[in-house]
């Protein structure tokens, strides 16, 4: 008996389908994209693409943001806790301000609740990583000696990426370099215990 082997998935033409949806994404916009049109743009059938994707939503979630880390592997490791943070508000706003980003972000979220499976790839593909991620991060600044309040490191990580979301694609408001690291001085001091306070010493009293 013969075992037909698995094709393996070819990078060139992986490659032609994101610069197809991507350059669609772009010119059109998410709603007027179609499978049929990035196939024709890349040079492939429709069912070599459906065999990658099976949808709109998870073609465009992969090729515009699969490009960008988002796992415990791929954490910051810049020696303080201040510098992991800013590192991960980067990355957050970089991925979320392209020109792809900016059309996709607001059709992916109309589809989410449509489409479990989509939600589910992305719970396992994208949020539960991006959450362990930040448990790395807060896991390294306790083994380097930084203390931090007792939290949820989850509860943390989505203050950041809602953060961003509403902040850019809600808000739309443009992008500023600066803006990682004010969010990440509030969230590290959010983290940081308070220092005690010192009551000053008694007042002798006069005799």
């Amino acid at each position: 008996m013969i075992i037909p082997m698995p094709r393996r998935r070819s990078a060139a033409v992986d490659a032609s389908i994101a610069d197809a949806a991507i350059g669609l994404l772009r010119e059109v916009g998410y709603a007027k994209l179609t499978m049929g049109e990035v196939a024709r743009r890349a040079g492939v059938g429709k069912d070599s693409l459906y065999r990658r994707c099976s949808s709109k939503a998870a073609l465009v979630h992969e090729v515009v943001f699969g490009r960008y880390p988002s796992g415990y592997h791929e954490a910051p490791a810049t020696g303080s806790l201040l510098g992991d943070v800013e590192a991960l508000t980067t990355m957050l706003q970089d991925a979320n301000t392209t020109p792809e980003a900016a059309t996709a972000i607001p059709g992916l979220l109309g589809e989410l609740s449509q489409d479990p499976a989509l939600e589910a790839r992305l719970r396992e593909q994208f949020y539960e990583p991006m959450r362990a991620g930040f448990a790395a991060v807060l896991d390294s600044a306790q083994a380097r000696g930084e203390e931090t309040v007792p939290v949820a490191p989850e509860l943390v990580a989505d203050v950041l990426v809602g953060t961003m979301l509403f902040r850019l694609s809600l808000l739309r408001v443009e992008a500023d370099a600066s803006f990682p690291r004010e969010l990440a001085q509030f969230v590290v001091r959010a983290l940081t215990p308070p220092t005690p306070s010192r009551k000053p010493p008694p007042k002798s009293r006069r005799r």
